[in-house]
């Protein structure tokens, strides 16, 4: 009956109302001790066993935790962007939320040792703000009110509360983090989009194009062409900031990566889907990947070279972004999606409509560091990670639909062939 205690808290849930005490007395007229014994019976049977189980196997506490984890950082976020937090380049802000999510669901995992959802849960029964912390070293503050506010308004339910119940020393005991639940709460709908925008964009590469995709990571000073996913810690160059050009692989990924790059013919259907689903596991998995795609080499109609697409797991994104920041090493070649005239096809207009569409469909919340979950820990095959299991169901869900077939192979940056 652990799973039972693990709901509880010693700390002030936000108050709920039943009525079945009240209604026990009219509807059943108790004449004894007896008939109220049964009535807790009752009471406990009816609205408690769902809690009772086995830790990391009562569903009900599963999915409260997720949602309790939305809740903590939607709360931080929503105060980030109210505080001096939020005033960063927009290629650092990915990492400094992915870095938050990450804190919430696996703090000890990160840049700082620091637990911010032990911070609230101590919030709830105290009166001492502290000051919140993000990697870059912007700082908002977390006060009462703002707590209060939250809990008033059902920002904040109990199922913040009981994601707040241990400190990360303690959750690898009691917590199990489900993909499933996640995948099931809407996630699935959301790849499915974001696979039909990237293969309407890609459908109109003409023919005898083929695209590059590289995968880069990302510096404290912007888009670095020569930082690929691949490149390990001691090929960096002296750091040359508080926290080095450079942001280090061990921080930005949870996954050691051999492979960057993916040469595919955009019109051929089954290495267009194979593509896209490669880039949708990596985007899931590690969202701090930052994409560039580019036309191929010996491509007929567009520029090899020329920059198709720079996209993340949340936007696409124009040259841009490549332009902010310092850094030395730029990704070059211009933007395709520049066409003008009669018949053009790659449109300034088209490509900002897709762009529209796109970011719609993740926010933030819904990549919930995934590295950080369990399902895997069930796999009887051994060495299975969180990333074999979201390659799998994700190869699964897309054979239902046709887009893969018992024969397609996606590409695995995290093997040499």
């Amino acid at each position: 009956m652990i799973g039972l205690f693990l709901f509880g808290s010693r700390d002030k849930y936000p108050s709920s109302q039943n009525n079945f005490i009240n209604n026990y007395y009219y509807s059943f007229t108790p004449k004894g001790v007896r008939d109220y014994s049964f009535a807790v019976r009752q009471l406990f049977s009816a609205h408690f066993e769902k809690y009772i189980g086995i830790p990391k196997e009562v569903e009900v506490l599963n999915e409260m935790l997720i949602k309790g984890n939305v809740e903590t950082f939607d709360f931080y976020e929503h105060l980030s962007r109210m505080g001096t937090a939020g005033r960063y380049p927009s290629f650092l802000k990915t990492v400094e939320m992915n870095l938050l999510m990450q804190n919430i669901v696996a703090p000890a995992s990160t840049w700082t040792s620091s637990d911010n959802s032990v911070k609230l849960r101590r919030l709830s029964s105290s009166t001492q703000a502290f000051q919140m912390k993000l990697y870059s070293g912007t700082s908002f503050e977390v006060n009462k009110r703002e707590f209060d506010s939250a809990v008033l308004n059902g920002r904040l339910t109990t199922d913040a509360y009981h994601s707040w119940t241990f400190g990360f020393k303690e959750r690898r005991r009691f917590r199990y983090n489900d993909f499933n639940i996640v995948w099931n709460m809407g996630l699935d709908n959301k790849v499915k989009s974001a696979f039909k925008e990237l293969e309407n964009m890609f459908k109109k590469v003409p023919v005898e194009d083929t695209l590059r995709i590289e995968f880069l990571g990302r510096t404290t000073r912007g888009i670095d062409a020569n930082y690929k996913i691949s490149t390990k810690k001691d090929d960096f160059p002296t750091p040359q900031s508080p926290y080095g050009v450079f942001i280090s692989p061990s921080i930005l990924f949870n996954t050691e990566f051999d492979r960057h790059e993916i040469v595919f013919d955009p019109n051929n259907d089954a290495q267009r889907s194979e593509a896209i689903i490669s880039m949708l596991v990596l985007m899931i998995m590690e969202p701090n990947v930052f994409i560039n795609i580019k036309v191929g080499v010996g491509s007929k109609t567009l520029t090899p070279g020329d920059n198709f697409l720079n996209l993340d797991i949340y936007d696409l994104y124009d040259n841009g972004i490549l332009q902010e920041g310092e850094v030395r090493n730029r990704v070059d070649g211009a933007f395709v999606w520049r066409q003008t005239g009669a018949g053009a096809v790659l449109t300034e207009d088209a490509f900002l409509t897709f762009k529209a569409d796109f970011e719609k469909i993740f926010q933030y919340r819904d990549i919930m560091h995934f590295a950080g979950f369990n399902n895997h820990e069930r796999d009887n095959r051994d060495g299975t990670t969180m990333y074999d299991y979201i390659k799998a169901k994700l190869i699964g869900h897309f054979r239902t639909s046709g887009k893969l077939n018992d024969g397609s192979r996606l590409f695995d940056p995290r093997e040499l062939n």
